[in-house]
């Protein structure tokens, strides 16, 4: 028997096999409520991302803009092309920091997820749901065997 424990400690909120239940490898087989440490909130730091690259795609149209109007000869003050290419780099940096930070908030969230480690079948359930557990304590013994169907 495999046991299957979380990679840290928290109150278990779903726990989603019962014994005898089929599983495969990566089954996620419980989950930890979230712990309030503000990397918990995927939707927010998505949006913060998705807004950076918006901004990003602003910033290196207005910077091409003036390329081209140099290039085609209109007078276009140096200062103004200058400027567009360091909003365009600063926007680069904050699409660069909001995507470093859901990668961060997905590592987290993804510690809150247990899964199973082989294929195989449930066989005993050692926890509750709403029960608090230690990184590394036993939640489930799989029996591993046959694939599930």
């Amino acid at each position: 028997m495999i046991p299957v424990a979380f990679e840290r400690a928290g109150r278990v909120s779903e726990l989603r096999v019962q014994p005898g239940d089929p599983v495969r490898r990566g089954d996620i087989v419980a989950v930890l409520e979230p712990s309030g440490t503000g990397l918990d909130d995927t939707a927010a730091s998505r949006a913060s991302l998705a807004e950076a690259e918006a901004d990003l795609l602003i910033a290196r149209t207005n910077y091409l803009k003036k390329v081209q109007l140099r290039e085609i000869g209109q007078p276009a003050a140096a200062e103004d092309e200058e400027a567009a290419r360091v909003a365009m780099e600063t926007a680069l940096r904050r699409r660069n920091e909001a995507l470093r930070h859901v990668q961060r908030v997905n590592r987290e969230d993804n510690k809150r997820r247990a899964r199973s480690p082989t294929d195989g079948r449930v066989g005993s359930v050692l926890v509750r749901s709403n029960q608090s557990v230690s990184a590394g304590q036993a939640l489930f013994m799989i029996l591993p065997g046959d694939r599930p169907r």
